[in-house]
Formats: structure tokens, sequence, C-alpha cells
């Protein structure tokens, strides 16, 4: 038996990925204007968002949209950029990032089995991995494909300074 809060976390990784176009959402703005349209359907006209990795730069360019919309931001792992740059650690080469983008594409789910242990930092039997693990696999991989790019090549250091939204960022060592 499923209680409330593990259903509700069930059904979130269940969106139909009709909705998906890679026109709108092969880029950070496309999911920002869904927030948005969501928080306004729900009659939302003042909030905090706390978002996790791509979910907080999401709501990063969401706050610069509608500033007035979002009191504060609770950022947590979130990154205007993931590659590494000269002066600039963002925690993955250009070579590892390939690497990963080879492995996705020819074995969505042993890439996520292998990579649920490495990015949680603990044996994939942990619940905490599992966890993770599940959270990857409910991806489509034609979708999380069409979507790396946008999420680990892109730079968004410029639009990260346009925030004016106050925030707390919390990072993993």
């Amino acid at each position: 038996d499923i209680d409330q809060d593990e259903q509700a976390y069930h059904d979130a990784g269940s969106a139909d990925p009709a909705f998906f176009n890679l026109e709108r959402h092969g880029g950070i703005e496309g999911h920002a204007q869904d927030l948005l349209e969501i928080l306004q359907s729900f009659g939302v006209t003042h909030c905090s968002l706390v978002g996790h990795s791509l979910g907080g730069l999401i709501g990063i360019f969401a706050a610069i949209a509608r500033p007035a919309m979002f009191e504060r931001l609770i950022l947590l792992g979130t990154s205007a950029r993931y590659l590494d740059a000269p002066g600039y650690k963002g925690g993955l080469t250009a070579a590892v990032f390939e690497m990963m983008l080879e492995a996705t594409a020819a074995n969505f789910h042993g890439w996520a089995m292998s990579y649920a242990p490495t990015a949680t930092r603990r044996p994939l039997e942990d619940p905490e991995c599992q966890t993770f693990l599940h959270s990857l696999l409910r991806i489509q991989p034609d979708i999380m494909l069409a979507m790396a790019p946008a999420i680990f090549l892109g730079d968004y250091r410029e639009q990260v300074k346009r925030c004016k939204t106050p925030s707390i960022i919390l990072q993993t060592e």
C-alpha cells in the first residue's frame, strides 16, 4: 500500500511524453514557460521555489521572466554550467560528456545502473541510490538524449547573473 506522498512521487514521473516538443523543450526557456503556465493554472501569484539540479535552473529562468512571482529560490545542486572551462570547474569534461552520451544512446538502462551509484556515491542496493536510479529510469531515453545538450553543454552564467530573486544555493561536496 503506497501512502499519499509516495504516490505523488511516483505520479511525478508519469508525465505524458506526447507533451514533449523538442522545439519548445530543447532549451531551458520552454521548461520555464511550462512552470509559469502550471503556476498560473493553479492561481499561484507568489511563491517560493525549491529546485534540484535542472529544476533549479528552470526556476531561475522563470524568476527572471516573472520576478514578482517568486519570493525566494532554494536551489539544490543547480549549476549554471556543467562543463569545465578555463578558470571554471563545472565538474564534467567534454570527453566525459561525450562518453556519457554514447553510453546513454547505446544502453540507457545500463548507463543508468552505472551512473546512479556514481552520482549518489552509494552502492547500487542502497535505498537512496535506488530512488535516484528509479527517477532516471522514468525518463524516456530519446527525451534524455534530446535534452542532454541543453543541460550539459549550456553555459547559463550570464542568465544567472540576471536573476535578482533572493536565493539559497546548496551544493554537494
